[in-house]
This record gives C-alpha cells, sequence and structure tokens, in this order.
C-alpha cells in the first residue's frame, strides 16, 4: 500500500496473487520484494519524494535503485540481509543507528 504520510490519503496499493502477480515489465528483472516498491512508486520516481518502508521491503539494493530515481528512503534493514555494506551486521547498542 502507498499512502500519503500526513493525510492517510491511499494513493495506490497492490493485493499479493502469488508468485505470478503482474508487475510492471521493467521490474520484472528484480525480486518480488523491490518490484513491488518500484511499481507502487512508478508515477512518483525522480519527483524528488521520501519514502518509508517496512523491513521485510528494505534493502540496499533498493536504496541504490531509489537514489539513482531521486528518490530517498528511510527503514529499518534485518541484519541477515544479502549485500549489507560494512558495519551493518554488527549489533548494535540500544539507540545507535547507521545511515547509508
Amino acid at each position: 500500500m502507498l499512502c500519503e504520510a500526513s493525510s492517510g490519503y491511499i494513493c495506490d496499493f497492490l493485493l499479493y496473487t502469488g508468485k505470478g502477480m503482474s508487475l510492471l515489465p521493467e521490474y520484472s528483472s528484480y525480486p518480488q520484494s523491490t518490484a513491488v516498491v518500484l511499481h507502487l512508486l512508478h508515477k512518483f520516481l525522480n519527483r524528488g519524494f521520501r519514502i518509508t518502508v517496512d523491513n521485510y521491503y528494505m534493502s540496499p539494493s533498493l536504496a541504490d535503485i531509489l537514489v539513482q530515481k531521486k528518490t530517498d528512503i528511510y527503514g529499518t534493514l534485518r541484519s541477515n540481509r544479502k549485500d549489507l555494506p560494512p558495519g551493518f551486521a554488527k549489533e548494535k547498542e540500544k539507540g545507535q543507528c547507521i545511515a547509508y
């Protein structure tokens, strides 16, 4: 679901229908969680927006893609994600965070 933060207005949403979900063809080469985010955001990319995502969707590769498309991303990153930048997998003390 893609919502506007201050009003809660629903801009777009997708219903999960299994592995054969119909997403925009230009995102078919990406992992499904990345493709879902890009599909929902396709009208808003390259316009300087900031998004917040759940940790299921957050990944370094998604962050790289969105930054290239002038879109900032915020979220909690799971420590078991593939291709984590150095220092991300280390245990953090309470209240400590890292920005990428």
